[in-house]
């Protein structure tokens, strides 16, 4: 649980106002007749007199709230109901003996819950549901943390082993991949091109065909951004890097224009394309570095050359729109 949810390695709630409700709850299991043993004494006091661990331990980027292993947390992704009816306060399913998941810190937390619950059914108090509740929110946190531990279970765990998959396939020369390793790449291609293609906008609408933002007031589409423009995927040049390269080659830039595609970035691509994600909840800033390298290469090009099918739409300051469209070298202008 330390691992899953450092943030709250005492495992209540992370909730304040939730966790101040179970605190309150929790402080009345000291009233009840009958002495505790003293391992169930001292780890009830340690929680309500707050006397929590600290999580410092030099390593906050990993184990801190909202850092790397609490985003990995199962609980942000949807687990089956099979599993809540496995390991939701259900103690006799954590073995009595050690093992590589269970150690006798574990049971021994077991063994404090079961002592606790046994004394509260000896409390005569309004508040026994409530105290309840509390006891097992707390064992609950721990327990399906536990059973997540030992099932493997992890948020964005088929993304990130897709993601391990294509960085170990980019370490190969392009001769040594086969056709479907060659496919999976130009599929990764196309479902970036798509995903920076869904961002413009023309005319306050997102356009239908491909087209590129060149700055605030002008946008490019037309043949020349749908076959010059394309993204290329390449391994990073950097030594034990876990990113990979996103190029451009187009007229004098020749792929020098480059991009770093993240794990994170990949991520959220691949919910987005499995139709978990709106388009308009993608993290824009995520594409910031690709987005620029498009940019640059576009301007790189040689598009104000090509005779045919190319289109400007420039916004002036005052609000007019012009679309300059150029069709067998001819140049047309339309205004609105």
């Amino acid at each position: 649980m330390s691992l899953f949810s450092p943030y709250s390695s005492h495992g209540l709630d992370p909730s304040e106002k939730l966790r101040n409700k179970q605190l309150e709850a929790l402080k009345k299991l000291l009233e009840v007749p009958g002495e505790l043993s003293r391992e169930t004494r001292v780890a009830l006091e340690h929680v309500v007199k707050k006397h929590f661990p600290s999580t410092d331990v030099g390593v906050p980027r990993l184990l801190g709230k909202n850092k790397t292993m609490d985003s990995l947390d199962p609980w942000r992704d949807d687990l089956d109901s099979s599993f809540y009816d496995t390991w939701d306060s259900e103690y006799d399913n954590v073995p009595s003996h050690q093992e590589p998941f269970v150690t006798n810190l574990e049971i021994q937390f077991i063994t404090i819950w079961k002592e606790l619950e046994e004394k509260l059914e000896q409390l005569v108090d309004p508040s026994v549901s409530d105290i309840h509740w509390a006891l097992r929110r707390w064992s609950s946190n721990f327990l399906m943390h536990l059973g997540a531990l030992k099932e493997g279970l992890s948020a964005w765990s088929r993304e990130i082993d897709d993601f391990v998959t294509l960085l170990t396939l980019m370490d190969k020369r392009e001769e040594e991949r086969t056709f479907d390793e060659k496919r999976k790449i130009r599929e990764i291609e196309s479902r970036i091109d798509n995903l920076l293609n869904s961002t413009t906008t023309i005319g306050g609408k997102r356009d239908s065909k491909k087209a590129i933002k060149l700055s605030d007031n002008v946008i490019l589409s037309g043949k020349w951004v749908v076959e010059n423009l394309k993204p290329e995927v390449t391994s990073t040049e950097s030594s034990g890097s876990v990113s990979l390269g996103i190029r451009f080659k187009v007229g004098q830039s020749r792929g020098k224009e480059k991009a770093m595609l993240s794990a994170l970035m990949y991520l959220w691509l691949t919910r987005r394309e499995n139709g978990y994600l709106d388009e308009r909840c993608f993290p824009q800033e995520l594409l910031d570095g690709i987005t620029d390298a498009r940019v640059r290469a576009a301007s790189r090009g040689d598009y104000a050359f090509v005779n045919d099918d190319i289109e400007l739409l420039v916004k002036t300051p005052n609000g007019r729109e012009y679309t300059l469209e150029r069709i067998d070298g001819e140049v047309g202008v339309r205004y609105g």
